[in-house]
């Protein structure tokens, strides 16, 4: 069954948008590789901030996504525009609309979000994202299958880990 596109709005982010953004970004980033076996504990006390501190560089652009009949973010990303290559930290599609429960992923909330910051044909990404799924018998990365989805449309994406990016 396909769902039909949803028509997004596209908003730089307000700071009252930041709390979700961290949470959303926080809760999806712990099931990632390596971060997944560590303790919620140690996960907030040690990670959480890395994110926090993302989000407050002043070369972070915060974009958010909704739609005209929902006032909730449906989505949003992280990212820095360069000159040559641009850097997204993370990009987030919530899975359903709070009010009807409809689901959002795989209907065009990324893919708007990525044109309206208007990122390039180069990307590095700096945060891998979980385990979602097992392609031919192994397991892989969101941000793998991200990474081939974005080849078709003429996009290089290449992962640079955060600590070596600043």
């Amino acid at each position: 069954m396909t769902t039909a596109p949803l028509v997004i709005v596209a908003r730089l982010a307000v700071p009252a948008d930041r709390k979700y953004i961290l949470a959303s970004w926080a809760e999806a980033y712990k099931a990632a590789p390596k971060m997944r076996d560590m303790s919620w504990t140690l996960y907030k006390l040690h990670i959480v901030p890395t994110l926090q501190a993302v989000l407050d560089r002043p070369d972070t652009r915060l974009l958010v996504a909704t739609t005209p009949s929902e006032p909730d973010i449906v989505g949003w990303l992280a990212y820095v525009r360069g000159k040559r290559v641009s850097t997204v930290h993370w990009v987030h599609t919530r899975y359903a609309v709070t009010k009807g429960g409809e689901k959002l992923r795989k209907r065009g909330v990324m893919s708007a979000l990525i044109g309206a910051a208007e990122l390039g044909p180069r990307w590095v990404y700096t945060h891998r994202g979980p385990y979602p799924r097992q392609r031919e018998g192994k397991r892989e990365t969101a941000d793998a299958g991200l990474v081939r989805s974005l080849a078709k449309r003429g996009i290089t994406a290449a992962f640079v880990p955060w600590k070596e990016w600043v």
